[in-house]
């Protein structure tokens, strides 16, 4: 994406919203979203446990989507907040909050009246979008299990104003981008380190319990995915005004993938402290840099077709409505094994829910 008032370039094309995007990386919403979606969708049975990790670990899509709202919001906002107004700032927060809310709040008041679940005390928490800051992990879950991450966009939204006055020394070069990188790293390693080796039992809080709960849930141990999405466009930014081919990012964008697929079917790795965060923020930081720099060129060009686009147009309200929807009319078709019927039954299904997200966007 560009900032407000410079000249779009030739791989930057326009949203319906007025807004330019970088093609690929729409694209990689919907891969994000649909591992997602394979996470909930896992091949019980005689599966080879390679196959089955693989689908399970598919909640790495989230750790894709803080990177990449790091990356968008700085390439975005980045010149325009580094000296920041109040008008600014509300205009800031009325675009994000009206981006991803309404949605939000349409979904989950379905989810609600529906009457599937019983409403838990303290509803209202979910209304909010505070529920991921809980240390009750069915309440976390309850009504719309995923709505959790839309409660830790809205806190990296509400910090990325303050963050990049923070980083904007850090923001103005090469160099100081790949500072910034190195710095979030140290601190995801020291943290998915301490929780590998006592597991957070000595923590001071109540139910202090999972690496799951403190590295994949909560909003501030989030920060470090979103800083280094917010290094790799400081590094995208400084590489586009030089200019050239960047003919390594064909190469570091599929070896990237290749990795990621690499550590999803490996049982070993499956819901471990380095694989909420770690494991997947480090490839998935250079998959993103390397898109944004050649998007015409081998895995990006194929992200940039239009139906990888207007599935990455629709990522969001599939995201939301995959869960509620897809259990009840999916149900849990590969729970016996991968079989021809269960798989027809997950293609419909995910027709389905395609239709339906696309029915929610145009609304």
């Amino acid at each position: 994406m560009a900032t407000q008032g410079t000249t779009v370039e030739p791989w930057f094309h326009t949203t319906t919203a007025g807004l330019p995007r970088i093609e690929p990386l729409t694209g990689l919403r919907w891969l994000a979203a649909l591992a997602v979606f394979f996470s909930h969708n896992v091949p019980g049975g005689d599966t080879p446990a390679w196959i089955a990790s693989l689908f399970e670990s598919g909640y790495m899509g989230v750790t894709i989507f803080f990177v990449l709202s790091g990356f968008i919001l700085t390439v975005t906002y980045a010149e325009s907040l580094s000296r920041p107004t109040g008008s600014k700032l509300w205009n800031f927060a009325v675009a994000r909050i009206a981006r991803i809310m309404p949605l939000y709040l349409l979904v989950l008041s379905y989810v609600t009246l529906r009457g599937t679940n019983p409403v838990p005390k303290g509803w209202w928490a979910h209304f909010l979008a505070l529920q991921p800051w809980s240390s009750n992990v069915d309440f976390a879950y309850s009504l719309n299990g995923p709505g959790w991450s839309v409660g830790v966009e809205l806190f990296l939204y509400a910090m990325f104003p303050l963050l990049i006055i923070l980083y904007g020394p850090l923001l103005g070069s090469v160099r100081g981008g790949v500072l910034l990188a190195l710095s979030a790293v140290t601190v995801l390693v020291l943290i998915a380190a301490y929780f590998q080796a006592t597991g957070g039992a000595d923590l001071p809080w109540a139910d202090p319990a999972s690496a799951h709960r403190w590295i994949y849930r909560t909003p501030l141990t989030r920060l470090g995915d979103f800083t280094l999405g917010m290094s790799a466009a400081a590094i995208f930014m400084h590489l586009r005004r030089r200019g050239g081919t960047h003919r390594w990012a064909p190469f570091a964008a599929a070896l990237s993938m290749v990795v990621m697929l690499a550590f999803m079917a490996t049982p070993a790795f499956l819901m471990t402290p380095i694989s909420y965060d770690l494991l997947y923020a480090i490839p998935g930081t250079i998959l993103i840099l390397a898109l944004a720099l050649a998007p015409h060129v081998g895995v990006a060009r194929l992200l940039g077709s239009a139906i990888f686009v207007a599935l990455g147009e629709l990522s969001f309200a599939f995201y939301l409505v995959h869960w509620p929807f897809g259990g009840l009319v999916i149900g849990a078709p590969l729970a016996e094994g991968i079989s021809l019927i269960g798989s027809a039954t997950i293609a419909l299904g995910l027709f389905f829910l395609v239709a339906l997200s696309w029915g929610l966007h145009v609304i």
